[in-house]
């Protein structure tokens, strides 16, 4: 299974196409965690980009354009099955099972250290170890606190992806652009190339 790099986007209502130009050729999923305004403009836009394109569901419209667009769909934990393509949002083993057993195509799994994005957020990080435990070998997307290093301890591990939404959004698109280009998390070296680059 290729290496997958996931943005989330901040859902705070601004125009995001400077920043999901900014992320193509880097990025290989686009999860728009938008409740409100346009999600036509973007996901269009990110896929002429090659990005491919998951729809929150927290959007009223998300599964009419999914099913119109062949977009994916995102659902929280809980939520219902659609019996169209999807990834979830998880937390814990009983969370990752449930999804994968309805058919989830992806489970988000955090968070695996503690979120840039949620600095209030209390809850006890997974770390590597535990992260990779859960995954159990499945498409598990490690998020929460990611960052290059993090990024590159993970998929030697043997995590199959990462999502970053805070070391993206927070930069300016200029700024993102060339974040990317000196630390391109979807080209990350796997395994083997990793231990023999040392020897």
């Amino acid at each position: 299974m290729s290496w997958r790099f996931f943005a989330i986007s901040p859902g705070d209502g601004r125009d995001l196409s400077p920043w999901i130009e900014a992320m193509g050729g880097s990025v290989t999923d686009l999860v728009l965690r938008e409740p409100t305004g346009d999600l036509a403009h973007p996901a269009r836009l990110a896929c002429t980009l090659g990005i491919e394109v998951w729809l929150h569901s927290c959007h009223p419209q998300a599964l009419t354009l999914a099913l119109a667009h062949r977009y994916g769909l995102h659902l929280p934990s809980q939520a219902p099955p659609t019996g169209h393509r999807h990834g979830r949002s998880c937390h814990d083993a009983n969370e990752l099972d449930r999804a994968f057993d309805q058919g989830a195509a992806y489970g988000f799994l955090s968070p695996v250290h503690r979120p840039t994005s949620k600095p209030s957020d209390s809850r006890e990080p997974l770390g590597v170890d535990r992260f990779i435990a859960l995954s159990a070998g499945r498409p598990v997307i490690a998020l929460g606190g990611i960052d290059p290093a993090r990024a590159h301890a993970l998929r030697e591990a043997g995590a199959h992806g990462v999502a970053v939404l805070g070391d993206l959004f927070d930069r300016a698109p200029a700024e993102l652009a060339a974040y990317l280009q000196r630390y391109p998390l979807s080209e990350l070296p796997g395994p083997s190339m990793m231990n023999s680059s040392g020897s």
